[in-house]
Protein backbone atom coordinates (compact mmCIF):
# COMPACT_ATOMS: atom_id res chain seq x y z
CA UNK A 1 0.00 0.00 0.00
CA UNK A 2 2.83 2.42 0.81
CA UNK A 3 4.41 1.82 -2.55
CA UNK A 4 1.45 3.34 -4.41
CA UNK A 5 0.74 6.18 -1.96
CA UNK A 6 1.94 8.81 -4.44
CA UNK A 7 -0.71 7.96 -7.04
CA UNK A 8 -3.66 9.66 -5.33
CA UNK A 9 -2.03 13.10 -4.85
CA UNK A 10 -0.53 12.96 -8.33
CA UNK A 11 -3.86 12.03 -9.92
CA UNK A 12 -5.59 14.80 -7.92
CA UNK A 13 -3.05 17.32 -9.19
CA UNK A 14 -3.55 16.24 -12.81
CA UNK A 15 -7.34 16.41 -12.47
CA UNK A 16 -7.02 19.94 -11.06
CA UNK A 17 -4.79 21.04 -13.95
CA UNK A 18 -7.13 19.57 -16.55
CA UNK A 19 -10.15 21.05 -14.72
CA UNK A 20 -8.53 24.48 -14.69
CA UNK A 21 -7.79 24.18 -18.41
CA UNK A 22 -11.40 23.32 -19.21
CA UNK A 23 -12.78 25.97 -16.88
CA UNK A 24 -10.48 28.71 -18.13
CA UNK A 25 -11.35 27.89 -21.72
CA UNK A 26 -15.08 28.08 -21.13
CA UNK A 27 -15.25 30.82 -18.48
CA UNK A 28 -15.69 34.30 -19.93
CA UNK A 29 -14.87 36.04 -16.63
CA UNK A 30 -11.36 34.63 -16.22
CA UNK A 31 -9.78 36.62 -19.04
CA UNK A 32 -11.62 39.93 -18.74
CA UNK A 33 -8.70 42.34 -18.31
CA UNK A 34 -9.00 45.14 -20.97
CA UNK A 35 -5.77 44.32 -22.84
CA UNK A 36 -6.65 40.67 -22.71
CA UNK A 37 -10.18 41.17 -24.04
CA UNK A 38 -8.76 42.89 -27.11
CA UNK A 39 -6.30 40.04 -27.64
CA UNK A 40 -9.04 37.47 -27.14
CA UNK A 41 -11.25 39.00 -29.81
CA UNK A 42 -9.05 37.51 -32.52
CA UNK A 43 -8.44 34.11 -30.89
CA UNK A 44 -10.49 30.93 -30.73
CA UNK A 45 -11.76 29.19 -27.60
CA UNK A 46 -8.98 27.95 -25.33
CA UNK A 47 -6.60 30.81 -25.87
CA UNK A 48 -7.07 31.95 -22.26
CA UNK A 49 -5.60 28.69 -21.03
CA UNK A 50 -2.70 29.10 -23.41
CA UNK A 51 -2.12 32.61 -22.02
CA UNK A 52 -2.04 31.33 -18.43
CA UNK A 53 0.16 28.41 -19.44
CA UNK A 54 2.68 30.72 -21.11
CA UNK A 55 2.59 33.10 -18.17
CA UNK A 56 3.18 30.43 -15.50
CA UNK A 57 5.14 27.83 -17.45
CA UNK A 58 8.17 28.13 -15.16
CA UNK A 59 6.03 27.58 -12.06
CA UNK A 60 4.31 24.60 -13.69
CA UNK A 61 7.67 23.14 -14.72
CA UNK A 62 8.96 23.60 -11.16
CA UNK A 63 5.95 21.76 -9.75
CA UNK A 64 6.48 18.89 -12.18
CA UNK A 65 10.18 18.82 -11.25
CA UNK A 66 9.27 18.60 -7.55
CA UNK A 67 6.82 15.79 -8.24
CA UNK A 68 9.48 13.98 -10.26
CA UNK A 69 12.04 14.44 -7.48
CA UNK A 70 9.54 13.15 -4.92
CA UNK A 71 8.85 10.05 -7.02
CA UNK A 72 12.59 9.48 -7.47
CA UNK A 73 13.22 9.70 -3.73
CA UNK A 74 10.37 7.27 -3.09
CA UNK A 75 11.82 4.80 -5.61
CA UNK A 76 15.31 5.03 -4.09
CA UNK A 77 13.90 4.52 -0.59
CA UNK A 78 12.06 1.45 -1.83
CA UNK A 79 15.27 0.04 -3.31
CA UNK A 80 17.15 0.67 -0.07
CA UNK A 81 14.43 -1.06 1.97
CA UNK A 82 14.49 -4.01 -0.42
CA UNK A 83 18.29 -4.28 -0.15
CA UNK A 84 18.06 -4.16 3.66
CA UNK A 85 15.38 -6.85 3.65
CA UNK A 86 17.45 -9.09 1.36
CA UNK A 87 20.54 -8.65 3.55
CA UNK A 88 18.55 -9.54 6.66
CA UNK A 89 17.17 -12.66 4.97
CA UNK A 90 20.70 -13.65 3.90
CA UNK A 91 21.95 -13.29 7.46
CA UNK A 92 19.05 -15.39 8.76
CA UNK A 93 19.80 -18.16 6.23
CA UNK A 94 23.49 -18.07 7.17
CA UNK A 95 22.58 -18.31 10.85
CA UNK A 96 20.25 -21.26 10.21
CA UNK A 97 22.97 -23.03 8.21
CA UNK A 98 25.51 -22.49 11.00
CA UNK A 99 23.08 -23.83 13.59
CA UNK A 100 22.30 -26.84 11.40
CA UNK A 101 26.00 -27.68 11.07
CA UNK A 102 26.71 -27.17 14.79
CA UNK A 103 25.78 -30.72 15.94
CA UNK A 104 28.13 -32.20 13.33
CA UNK A 105 31.00 -29.98 14.47
CA UNK A 106 30.32 -30.78 18.13
CA UNK A 107 30.23 -34.52 17.44
CA UNK A 108 33.63 -34.24 15.73
CA UNK A 109 35.04 -32.42 18.75
CA UNK A 110 33.54 -35.00 21.09
CA UNK A 111 35.04 -37.92 19.14
CA UNK A 112 38.47 -36.26 19.07
CA UNK A 113 38.31 -35.45 22.77
CA UNK A 114 37.19 -38.95 23.77
CA UNK A 115 39.97 -40.62 21.76
CA UNK A 116 42.54 -38.25 23.28
CA UNK A 117 41.26 -39.03 26.77
CA UNK A 118 41.33 -42.74 26.05
CA UNK A 119 44.91 -42.55 24.85
CA UNK A 120 45.84 -40.45 27.85
CA UNK A 121 44.38 -42.93 30.33
CA UNK A 122 46.00 -45.84 28.55
CA UNK A 123 49.37 -44.19 28.83
CA UNK A 124 49.00 -43.21 32.49
CA UNK A 125 50.08 -46.69 33.35
CA UNK A 126 53.43 -45.89 31.72
CA UNK A 127 53.94 -42.83 33.86
CA UNK A 128 53.20 -39.15 33.78
CA UNK A 129 56.30 -38.19 31.79
CA UNK A 130 55.60 -40.70 29.08
CA UNK A 131 51.93 -39.68 28.90
CA UNK A 132 52.85 -36.03 28.39
CA UNK A 133 55.32 -36.91 25.65
CA UNK A 134 52.63 -38.98 23.89
CA UNK A 135 50.15 -36.06 24.02
CA UNK A 136 52.67 -33.58 22.69
CA UNK A 137 53.08 -35.57 19.46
Amino acid sequence: MERDSWKIPYATFLVCVVGFAVWSSTSPGLCTAPPLEKALADKELGWCFEFWLNRYQTLITGVFALVGAFLTVQAVRGQIQQADRLEEERRERESYAARAALPLALSGITITHSSACTRFWQHTQLGVQEALSVLSH
